[in-house]
């Protein structure tokens, strides 16, 4: 009998080591699938996103109305429609996921390191962007745009420099321009001076700046505890 007994509790013993050996291999597996997102909950990592893409959103096409580069209906000519904020939040989202999702897909990260003073740096930059395409005085928007796309890529090598993060940024980039001029070419909105279907020719700039800010914005959401508190710190 004590053999029996014995041998029952090796066999429940080697069950439960089987058992949590198999948890912690699916717990690895999902992890790999969905990046791990630190303090917040995934539900306060979106609203995170959309608010920032919708305040982005709210500056730019008011700065926008305000010096008369985009025009809207005359219902809506003073102010920035809902619709604009609500694509910019949801659009904020998915841009932003994609970030640390092809890391971990690719296994690649940033070359620089991820924490809160690079992206406030960014940030900085980027707002300066925004100042610059209705302040700045340019002879004709092929200058500006030229000089939009410098201060976009040195958004890019402050706060990534990987191949990874510039292929995604080209990519938004592409299809964030193309959302643009679509909705300008249907009649949504009218940009003046416009010499890029339908848009002006810097838009791009603002869409690939926009697009590096986001993405380590959701990076810095996206760390797991002890990364986020250190990334937090470096402030």
């Amino acid at each position: 009998m004590p053999n029996c007994e014995m041998g029952w509790i090796e066999a429940q013993r080697r069950s439960e080591i089987a058992k949590s050996s198999h948890d912690h291999r699916a717990e690895i597996s999902l992890a790999v699938r969905f990046p791990r997102m630190g303090k917040l909950h995934l539900g306060a990592q979106l609203g995170v996103l959309f608010i920032a893409g919708a305040i982005t959103s709210l500056m730019v096409t008011q700065l926008h109305i305000d010096h008369e580069i985009l025009q809207f209906g005359k219902a809506e000519s003073a102010v920035s429609p809902r619709w604009v904020t609500l694509s910019c939040g949801l659009g904020a989202i998915m841009i932003g996921l994609c970030y640390p999702l092809a890391d971990t897909y690719f296994s690649s990260q940033p070359h620089v390191q991820i924490s809160a003073s690079t992206l406030i740096r960014q940030l900085i930059i980027f707002v300066g962007l925004i100042l610059a395409s209705v302040k700045f005085p340019f002879e004709n928007n092929v200058d500006m745009a030229w000089t939009l796309a410098f201060i976009a890529l040195l958004v890019w090598w402050i706060g990534d420099r990987s191949k990874i993060g510039l292929a995604i940024s080209l990519m938004h980039t592409l299809g964030g321009t193309f959302f643009v001029q679509s909705l300008a070419l249907l009649g949504f909105y009218r940009y003046t001076d416009a010499d890029f279907v339908g848009v002006r020719s810097w838009m791009p700039a603002l869409i690939f700046a926009g697009s590096v800010a986001c993405g380590n914005l959701a990076r810095i959401l996206c760390l797991d505890r002890a990364s986020a508190g250190s990334a937090l710190h470096t402030l």
